[in-house]
């Protein structure tokens, strides 16, 4: 079971063997396992070669924790949701530090969804040019743009089976200062859970996502390889340096702050290093409609600050959306590792949007967006 690069997560064909595998490991007859598991050998035995699948993803974790089987192993992934729940009285009412300290993180909130164009433009002047998109505000690490266009069927994705440990989280220290006060008087041990209780968004879901660990562009072709992380994880550490940008600029005077007065951004040395911190990639669509008559034109959606973790009060390409499975099934992780299918699957939820604001789209985008649902499918 040592580490190897594959095409795609665990989908789940080959539970059976590593059943089998583990089973083995631990010198467990296959009656003995049976007992174990609270299940006959015979079924154990279908399961192991494989005629029999198993009832759900419930059944899944009950195996992988029963035989010591790392749940990803399995395809079996954390179900992270109740980490969305708010927290009953996590708002302080009363006056003193703690209400001082909500109010305050709230505020700060407020402004970096309001300013998030000028912040990203101000901070972008903390790094040296050569790591700019020419022409841009853009950041880009070396060999991060191809030197021109690459079809999307050369673009090759591998699953790395094994994932380096972040060093920066969101639990680190340096994050201390923008993760508000509990109730408790217990500083937040994430912003994700302070953005939880004190401003939720319509939209927070802790979801399985898809973990960028490396990316080549050489050779006029796209490599790229993946594990896993969670949704929140990637947003403890960059929302927080948002947050930390913005808290800072406000206290300046709404002047751009130095580095000196950022130390969870100064903590990230090299920000284009993918092992060092937790990297989510989102997949950002330029949809054109073709008009020979009125123009040819492009598909913008702004990112309404209530209802979004990130990126609200901002323009966007559409479709658009973080790239992870639809669901927490291991044939969800193998099926929905495709860029492709990440676009169709988000353009179907803007066809759905448009649906129920007919009266007011125009029936060309419609009509485009139909037509692209359907060669989807």
């Amino acid at each position: 079971m040592a580490e190897t690069v594959v095409a795609a997560p665990p989908d789940g064909s080959e539970v059976g063997e590593i059943i089998r595998w583990y089973r083995q490991r631990e010198g467990l007859t296959q009656q003995d396992a049976a007992e174990l598991l609270n299940t006959t050998q015979s079924r154990l035995s279908k399961l192991e070669k494989g005629s029999q699948a198993l009832r759900d993803v419930v059944e899944l974790r009950h195996i992988a924790s029963k035989l010591g089987i790392p749940p990803e192993r399995l395809g079996v992934l954390p179900d992270n949701s109740r980490d969305a729940m708010p927290k009953a009285g996590a708002v302080s009412e009363e006056p003193g530090p703690v209400r001082t300290s909500q109010e305050r993180w709230c505020e700060v909130r407020h402004e970096l969804n309001g300013n998030r164009a000028l912040l990203g433009d101000l901070a972008s002047e903390l790094y040296p040019q050569e790591q700019r998109v020419a022409g841009t505000t853009v950041l880009a690490g070396p060999g991060w743009v191809p030197d021109q266009p690459v079809d999307l069927a050369d673009v090759e994705m591998t699953w790395l089976t094994e994932s380096p440990t972040p060093i920066i989280t969101g639990k680190v220290d340096e994050a201390a200062a923008v993760r508000a006060l509990r109730a408790t008087g217990e500083p937040y041990d994430r912003y994700s859970r302070a953005l939880r209780d004190l401003a939720r968004p319509k939209l927070l879901d802790n979801r399985t996502s898809y973990r960028l660990l490396s990316a080549d562009w050489s050779g006029g072709r796209g490599r790229f390889g993946f594990n896993y992380t969670s949704y929140f994880d990637v947003l403890d550490v960059c929302e927080a340096v948002g947050h930390e940008f913005a808290d800072a600029w406000q206290q300046r005077g709404r002047k751009r702050p130095s580095p000196a007065s950022l130390p969870l951004r100064r903590l990230i040395e090299d920000p284009f290093d993918l092992v060092a911190r937790p990297m989510l990639p989102s997949i950002n669509t330029l949809t054109i409609r073709r008009d020979p008559i009125d123009g040819h034109r492009m598909y913008l959606h702004r990112r309404n600050a209530g209802a979004v973790a990130a990126a609200g009060g901002m323009f966007h390409v559409v479709p658009a959306g973080a790239f992870q499975p639809a669901a927490l099934a291991p044939a969800h992780q193998a099926n929905d590792f495709s860029f492709w299918l990440t676009m169709a699957r988000i353009m179907r939820r803007v066809l759905a949007a448009c649906a129920g604001f007919s009266s007011t789209v125009p029936s060309r985008c419609l009509t485009s967006l139909r037509a692209f649902s359907r060669s989807t499918k």
